[in-house]
This record gives structure tokens, sequence and C-alpha cells, in this order.
């Protein structure tokens, strides 16, 4: 099976290559302060007896978040090959407004799943004080507050394009500008 071991190889390359694009560094041997500098925050808050509770909201929240992303995205393949297929004409805008209303819905999706959540870089266990502790704490709620904000405006606003989208393409059925009823398209 040296075809496995050769395909292993070639995506293994592939990764080192990203980690060298995406850090600028070389990654077989990044920069150990740059690294240090840009983890270390992650580290000390995750040491916190508060932690798991926040760990558990984020991990609730980018589930759902994931989960609505999947049905934006379906959303818009659909609405995407439709739009394609259509005559040009009012019902052709409508579903391009709602293309482009689904794409802000993703856009907030996706900020659900950030890792990072708010500026806790310059933590380190050294200079570790109450003041700094009590900030962290404040910006993880701000930032539980906002993905939790963020994904049910998303979860609305696509559940409410999901119903247009539905009497779209029920009209469109009607009018007879894009589908027939065994599921092909017309020209």
């Amino acid at each position: 099976m040296a075809w496995i071991r050769t395909f292993n190889e070639f995506w293994n390359a592939s990764d080192q290559w990203l980690k060298q694009v995406i850090t600028g560094h070389d990654a077989a041997a990044p920069n150990q302060g740059d690294v240090e500098r840009d983890t270390t925050g992650h580290f000390v808050t995750r040491i916190w007896p508060e932690w798991p509770i926040y760990s558990d909201v984020f991990a609730v929240i980018d589930g759902k978040s994931s989960s609505l992303l999947t049905h934006i995205s379906v959303m818009i393949a659909i609405l995407t090959y439709v739009v394609g297929k259509m005559e040009p004409g009012l019902l052709e805008k409508l579903m391009l407004v709602l293309l482009l209303l689904y794409i802000v819905a993703a856009y907030l999706s996706l900020r659900c799943l950030r890792f990072w959540s708010f500026d806790d870089q310059h933590l380190t266990r050294a200079n570790l004080t109450d003041d700094d502790k009590k900030q962290a704490l404040t910006g993880l709620r701000l930032e539980m507050f906002f993905r939790q904000e963020a994904y049910k405006f998303a979860l609305n606003l696509t559940s409410a394009l999901t119903v247009v989208s539905v009497l779209v393409f029920l009209l469109a059925y009607l009018s007879g500008g894009c589908c027939r009823l065994d599921g092909a398209l017309s020209p």
C-alpha cells in the first residue's frame, strides 16, 4: 500500500506548507517567543475554576451555530442553483435578496464559531493580577453574550428566510417560472 503512504505524505507536506504560510514561520521550528506570546492567554484562562462553565456554554453555541450553518449552506446552494435557471424578473431579484440575507446569516454563524473570544494574549501566569482576571472574565461574559445574541439573530433570520424561500419557490412553481413537478428545472 505504497500509494496510501504517498497520499499521507502529500497531505503532511501540504499541512506543513500551510502552517508556514499562515504563521510566517517554519512549521518544524517556529519562533517559540511568538508561539508563547500568542497562546499563553488561552492556557491561563483555562486553569480558572470558572472556565468549565464558559467552555460548556461556548460548546453549546458552537454546536448550534454549526448546525445552523449547515442549513444555511444548503439554502444558499439551492437558491444559487435556482436563480441561475430563472428568467430575469421580480422573483429572481427576490431570490437574490434572499441569497444575500442568507450570506449575512452565514457570516453571523461563522462568527459564533470563532476560537478566540477576547484579547487574552497579554495574560501570563507571571503577570496575572486580580484586575486582569476580572477583566478577562468580563471579556468572556461579553463574548458569550455576543455569541448568544448573534446566534439568536442568525437563527431567527434563517427561520424567516426559510419560510419566505418556501413561499417564493411555491410562487415560482405556480407561475411556471422555474420548476416542474418532476423536479427538473426549465431551461
